[in-house]
């Protein structure tokens, strides 16, 4: 299972739009993120635990001072698209991708191009914790730049954090997010370019059949009427569930 804090008004917006939101590092809490990764702009993090008991940090830091709710989910939750190998315009998909969150029409647009996720820890994995020292050479060796171009370590965007948010327990979902590019040289000058993306939010689909195995807590300051109104978002929006109370109700002090 993986869980999510979050307040109900989000919990609102995930069930009208059927979507996650990822949001881009240089916006995340942990300023690090951006200060030691200057293309941190090109890294959209949907941020998770896999922690079954109750994180009190959580809920009071991401669920509106414990008033909030959290989501879980048996397991990845996006949509799935299988992508065939093979050259689409001036892009090329080097083998085939069987379960893409992502079509090749939203992978490749004219706005922008989402790098192909061919492994799935690519897409999802625990974050690693680091002290200063380690994680200060981490993120230097994961931009590799030498006389004949770069090298980039993708799979380490977004999934390294000091270890002072150890207490969060963290996994994400990440995607790379680029203006277009032509070629690798292109994408190099667009990397030193600092272009920013379009946009510093960016919404993945949910499975229908994933959302409808949504499992959500109330947190432990939450009230009848929020209850009520949590209850009610979920049958209006066809979901044969009811929200659990949290376990740590009445033991924390409003």
């Amino acid at each position: 299972m993986i869980y999510h804090y979050t307040s109900i008004d989000t919990l609102a917006l995930i069930l009208s739009t059927k979507k996650i939101r990822f949001t881009r590092l240089d916006k995340v809490d942990d300023v690090l993120e951006s200060s030691l990764l200057k293309e941190s702009h090109y890294v959209f993090v949907s941020c998770w635990t896999q922690t079954k008991t109750e994180n009190i940090s959580l809920w009071n830091m991401y669920a509106k001072n414990m008033k909030g709710v959290r989501l879980s989910f048996p397991s990845n939750p996006f949509k799935k698209y299988s992508l065939k190998k093979g050259k689409y315009g001036i892009m090329s998909v080097l083998q085939d991708i069987l379960d893409s969150p992502i079509t090749i029409e939203e992978m490749f647009n004219e706005k922008y191009f989402i790098f192909p996720l061919i492994e799935k820890t690519d897409f999802f994995k625990s974050v690693t914790y680091l002290n200063d020292t380690d994680l200060e050479s981490t993120y230097e060796d994961i931009i590799a730049r030498k006389k004949d171009g770069i090298t980039l370590y993708t799979e380490k965007f977004g999934f390294l954090k000091h270890e002072r948010w150890q207490f969060q327990d963290e996994c994400r979902f990440a995607l790379k997010i680029t203006p277009p590019y032509i070629d690798a040289r292109n994408l190099i000058k667009v990397i030193d370019s600092n272009t920013l993306p379009p946009f510093e939010y960016f919404d993945l689909d949910i499975d229908p059949n994933e959302l409808s195995k949504i499992e959500v807590k109330l947190g432990p300051h939450c009230s009848d009427s929020d209850e009520i109104i949590v209850n009610s978002l979920l049958d209006s929006h066809g979901i044969n569930q009811v929200c659990e109370e949290s376990n740590l109700k009445g033991i924390i002090r409003k």
